[in-house]
């Protein structure tokens, strides 16, 4: 069955799902091809019982590592090109200044040398 949530790619993680599991699902699913597909999810929904800890989606991302696409310790690659770069530092830029807080997670590996790579936020 498939569901138009509103656009934007929803995830909907219901209480009885093993949320370490799916966060791991959805992670591979949030940042393939550097998040550049229609399918990759934008936004989740979450409803776990009130007693359950909630393992940090952050702390996943924190791990990753931006780095060329054939180097095997990268989970990110490089934006697609030059435009699309741009377009993401500015609406990085106007996010900032709203004064919204924004956090870069993971680190760059050596392999990235030249390219439009951006830290996962």
């Amino acid at each position: 069955m498939t569901l138009e949530l509103g656009g934007n790619d929803p995830a909907i993680v219901l209480d009885d799902a093993d949320i370490n599991a799916t966060l791991d699902r959805m992670f591979s699913g949030v940042f393939t091809r550097t998040g550049q597909i229609c399918f990759a999810v934008k936004r989740t929904t979450c409803r776990a019982p009130a007693s359950t800890p909630s393992p940090t989606p952050s702390a996943r991302v924190a791990e990753s590592a931006v780095g060329h696409g054939l180097d095997q310790k990268a989970r990110c690659g490089p934006l697609n090109n030059r435009a699309q770069f741009d377009k993401v530092t500015v609406l990085i830029e106007a996010t900032k200044n709203s004064g919204a807080q924004v956090v870069e997670f993971g680190s760059r590996l050596e392999s990235c040398g030249n390219g439009y790579y951006m830290q996962p936020m």
